[in-house]
């Protein structure tokens, strides 16, 4: 995440963001990344979705090579458009921070909850406000293996936002 950060030209908000910002990094495939962002900015809300098509350059493998070549991914392109919403502003905020933000579990805590398999998605949170930053990577499982109600509040969550935002 913070590799395409920089190469995206975003703000970091490992450090805290100056009121609000989430960020859920969304995979699409090998190649594409979509990232929902929802930031308090000059007194305003702003909703963006952000397409990035990303290039890695061809390698021979190597068993014993241990670089990390997605650090070597470049961007193809990017395409960011403002997202409406299908409910007010006020109360999609409003439910956000303070319905869903506050119960999203962490990473360590549905660590060994589920089995991953050639079908499960993944989802980066990154939350941040003046004070915090909390970062959540989420894999959507095949099979759950305990900590069901964690799962459930990622899946509420996720399916609020997708409800809700004119995607």
């Amino acid at each position: 995440v913070q590799n395409l950060t920089n190469k995206l030209n975003l703000t970091s908000i490992q450090n805290g963001a100056d009121s609000f910002e989430l960020r859920i990094w969304c995979p699409v495939s090998a190649e594409i990344q979509n990232i929902i962002t929802i930031r308090h900015i000059f007194s305003e809300w702003l909703i963006t979705e952000t397409y990035v098509w990303e290039k890695y350059p061809d390698r021979p493998f190597n068993l014993r090579d241990t670089s990390n070549q997605l650090l070597d991914v470049s961007i193809d392109s990017s395409r960011t458009k403002i997202l409406l919403l299908k409910i007010s502003k006020e109360k999609f905020i409003d439910t956000l921070l303070n319905k869903y933000i506050p119960r999203l579990p962490s990473t360590d805590s549905l660590r060994g909850s589920f089995a991953i398999g050639t079908n499960s998605e993944r989802y980066i949170f990154e939350i941040a406000d003046r004070k915090t930053y909390r970062f959540i990577e989420y894999f959507c499982p095949s099979s759950i293996l305990n900590k069901q109600d964690l799962h459930d509040i990622v899946d509420t969550f996720l399916t609020y936002i997708r409800a809700n935002l004119n995607t």
